[in-house]
């Protein structure tokens, strides 16, 4: 996962990601990269316990450099229609 997510370099062998060599790229290359072509998740959710659940999905749209009325759009369009905690789930699963 390290080597997908661009964390570390191969010992071995090239890694080439979207046409680019990346043993090649620069750390701003590199966070670019992350930010804008490789998804994480993560199995401890690193949630701001402070923050409501829609100030979490935000944030990173925010730290992406997503304009704010977007980011707005996009975090409030992932909840629309859905419900979500432990009142919610159905007896069979």
């Amino acid at each position: 996962m390290n080597l997908i997510g661009c964390l570390d370099s191969p010992t071995r062998g090239l890694y080439y990601l979207n046409g680019n060599l990346v043993s090649e790229m620069d750390d701003d290359e590199l966070a670019h990269v992350r930010n804008r072509d490789i998804g994480f998740v993560f199995q401890s959710f690193n949630l701001l316990a402070r923050a409501t659940a829609l100030h979490n999905v935000e944030l990173p749209l925010i730290y992406a450099g997503v304009p704010l009325m977007r980011v707005m759009e996009q975090a409030q369009g992932g909840f629309a229609g859905r419900r979500f905690g432990a009142a919610h789930v159905s007896q069979t699963e």
